[in-house]
């Protein structure tokens, strides 16, 4: 808190003295000394319980909004909680505040009403609000990080920790009401104009400016406290965990030296090159995922019109996803997911069953109704490593979930995979809101490494979910179009394409040809009579009502839109190679899932495989030359966000290399005052030290780039990210390459230059 405890200390003091010398207020009132007394206690007061909120939104931007610079933010927290409290003394001044009434136990009288109580008592509840708020959303948080299973043992521990941690920093939030509790009480009673009990005056007059002192101590008493807290929830938040058979979730390592050495090597994948002197291919896996709104309805057990036979990976998520599991629905037996929710195990245990024994779940994740499973081919687990997942929330201040998204990652051989389910803003109206929605999932979502995006850290993303995008088109123009099976009309007036193609949110994304109705909003059966069906399938729309069609609901009279989508992208340099082919996007027939007002859908994939780097004792060292490097078409951090717009239009780039193969971070100096750097001299060339397995480890890597702005602050300095392909790099005269930067679902410009590797001996 820098000089808050000498300020809060000289005021105690200078306080103490005063009602020493003149116990009588009376004869004190009017002096010079009250009027100085009364604007330094004025002053600090408000200081230190504004420096207090700030603390604890400085927590929540850690913990919730997953803002790792925060330290950054020390000179606008400073200009805050300095100035503010300058603007109420200035206020209070300006109308004699500071007279008669001025000392330190007779501040709130009759004469003044409630424009002193207000000087007094507004940012006290301001920042008791907003540090309330903040704390429980930290706790909330912190609470819903992943929790290994009791096999996790250390690191189900730490887990722990970070939830211990949070609670206990919450009592310096605790501490600050303590300190205050005899100047409210005495502020109350002298407002009432009750007789004052002398302690209180004496402990109101003692503690009241003392409160920076106070502060500043818990603080320093907990700083190794708080240094294990961000220990905690860093370590938690990476996700690296270690998952326990007995979830019935995939460890993905056996424990063993080698596995986990091979851990490390599998972490980020690169691209394949048709110069490279042999296959980097081994074979490709065939994808399932599918989407579907439950409609907070209990779904039925058959998922055959839905989720077909005979993939590898299937990835199936769902929104709306809460109901009552009476007893006869319950899966008999030990659940394997989660024990004690019975909605979230009856569904994933619905889809485990559906698919069958010869599949293995190696992860399923909930952010409250919003959930995903990922499950393989038993064939295939050995060869899955790196299983991680994680959440954001999008609801109410990032906390709530009833909004937001969820992910797992995981690499299988040599290739990295992502999927992610969501539910984004509702309504026709709110395409920014979902547009928003969409960049903070990109922005706060953290699978793999941290601070990287999710589509420049894994080489195939698979987005699907209920997006909410409408069609902007009258009501029954779409139905009839449905009706002449044109949709090509609804597909052109959609609001998700029509955001992608203005770049304002998904860049990079790609879907299937739609070739079939929109799946929202239909009329439903939330609850039917049991109707026997050959089989045992489950009864369709005709079977339960007697109609023959399935119509759009006349409820709120809804525009039938395309809601659910299942999108996907690859890293610039796989997409190039095609490595990732969709076979099939299609929806269940609305006559199938009648008990919610969304149809299912599904699309397939077919994903070649990259070798798995070859085991080695030893790492190779290389270095790796960046030349010629140069930056086109970057934009203000000011514009990526979307805020003021109108400001500045240039800035001060430097670009950041990272990857996991390094052993740390290198910068290029600062380009000054443009929007399309260039580094060209020689003493300006970048050189990267990395360890590799080998030349074909190398050959099918990348390193990740973060273009930031030398004259912003903290996590607003980032101006893009992407990766390099560091294929054909060893080549005596090295490789050039150009690579497309994104932030937060934006396209961010470009960058471009020359890499040559060589190993060293």
């Amino acid at each position: 808190f820098g000089v808050l405890p000498p300020s809060s200390l000289c005021c105690f003091l200078f306080n103490f003295l005063v009602f020493s010398a003149s116990p009588n207020s009376m004869n004190m009132s009017s002096t010079a000394a009250c009027q100085v007394q009364a604007v330094f206690q004025q002053y600090f007061f408000v200081a230190t319980f504004l420096w207090t909120a700030v603390y604890a939104a400085n927590q929540y931007m850690f913990v919730v909004r997953n803002h790792t610079s925060t330290g950054h933010y020390f000179a606008y927290y400073s200009g805050f909680c300095w100035g503010i409290p300058l603007l109420f003394v200035i206020i209070a001044g300006s109308d004699d505040a500071f007279g008669e009434s001025g000392t330190s136990w007779c501040w709130i009288k009759e004469g003044y009403g409630g424009f002193r109580l207000g000087l007094f008592y507004l940012p006290l509840v301001v920042s008791v609000v907003v540090a309330a708020v903040c704390v429980i959303g930290v706790v909330i948080t912190t609470l819903r990080l992943p929790q290994p299973s009791k096999n996790g043992g250390q690191e189900s521990g730490k887990v722990r920790e970070s939830i211990l941690l949070s609670i206990e920093l919450s009592g310096l939030f605790v501490a600050f009401v303590i300190i205050r509790l005899p100047s409210i009480i005495h502020r109350i009673e002298d407002f009432s104009s009750q007789a004052t009990p002398a302690w209180v005056e004496f402990a109101h007059s003692l503690l009241s400016p003392a409160q920076g002192f106070f502060n500043a101590l818990i603080l320093f008493t907990s700083r190794h406290t708080r240094a294990r807290f961000v220990r905690a929830i860093t370590h938690a938040r990476s996700g690296r965990y270690k998952q326990g058979e007995g979830d019935g979730l995939l460890s993905g390592v056996d424990g063993t030296g080698e596995e986990q050495d091979e851990e490390r090597g599998a972490r980020s994948i690169g691209s394949p090159m048709a110069s490279l002197t042999r296959d980097i291919y081994d074979g490709e896996v065939r994808v399932f995922t599918g989407t579907w709104n439950v409609g907070n309805a209990v779904p039925p057990r058959d998922l055959s019109a839905w989720v077909e036979p005979g993939y590898d990976i299937y990835a199936l998520g769902v929104q709306e996803c809460n109901y009552k599991v009476s007893k006869h629905e319950k899966t008999p037996g030990i659940n394997v997911f989660t024990p004690g929710r019975d909605c979230e195990q009856h569904w994933f245990n619905i889809v485990k069953d559906h698919i069958g024994n010869g599949y293995t779940a190696v992860a399923a994740r909930s952010l409250w109704y919003i959930r995903i499973i990922v499950l393989v081919k038993n064939e295939l687990v050995p060869y899955i490593t790196n299983v991680d997942s994680a959440t954001e929330a999008t609801g109410f201040f990032h906390v709530l979930g009833n909004k937001g998204a969820v992910g797992v990652s995981l690499s299988l051989k040599g290739t990295s995979f992502c999927f992610l389910s969501c539910h984004l803003a509702a309504h026709q109206a709110k395409v920014k809101e979902r547009n928003s929605n969409s960049a903070d999932i990109l922005n706060g979502i953290r699978l793999g490494e941290r601070d990287i995006e999710v589509t420049q850290e894994f080489r195939h993303v698979f987005w699907f979910g209920d997006f909410n995008y409408r069609v902007d088109l009258p009501r029954e123009t779409v139905i009839e179009a449905v009706r002449e099976r044109n949709f090509e009309l609804p597909k052109a007036n959609d609001q998700m394409w029509r955001e992608i193609r203005a770049g304002r949110a998904l860049y990079g994304f790609e879907e299937g040809e739609i070739l079939f109705p929109p799946t929202y909003r239909y009329e439903r059966k939330k609850k039917h009579p049991l109707v026997i069906t050959p089989g045992n399938r489950s009864p369709s729309w005709e079977e339960v009502t007697g109609e023959e069609e399935r119509q759009y609901s006349q409820k709120k009279l809804r525009i039938p839109s395309y809601c659910d989508r299942i999108l996907f992208t690859s890293m610039e340099h796989a997409a190039k190679a095609r490595e990732c082919m969709i076979l099939a996007y299609d929806a269940a027939s609305p006559h199938t899932f009648i008990t919610s007002d969304h149809c299912p859908v599904h699309a397939t994939f077919a994903v070649k495989l990259l070798r798995s780097p070859p085991r080695a004792l030893r790492g190779k060292k290389y270095r790796i030359t960046v030349s010629e490097l140069s930056c086109k078409r970057l934009r203000p951090v000011a514009q990526i966000l979307e805020k003021n717009k109108k400001g500045l239009n240039t800035a001060d780039p430097y670009i950041t290399f990272r990857s996991v193969y390094m052993s740390g971070p290198k910068c290029t100096s600062v380009a000054k005052d443009t929007l399309n750097p260039k580094w060209m001299r020689e003493e300006e060339q970048v050189e990267l030290e990395c360890t590799f397995k080998g030349d074909d480890d190398l050959n099918i890597s990348h390193i990740q780039v973060l273009v930031k702005d030398r004259t912003m602050i903290g996590d607003v300095d980032l101006m893009g990210q992407g990766a390099i392909p560091l294929a054909g790099s060893l080549r005596e005269e090295g490789t050039t390459f150009s690579s497309v930067l994104v932030l937060r679902g934006k396209p961010a410009g470009r960058i471009e230059g020359l890499l040559q590797a060589i190993e060293i001996p």
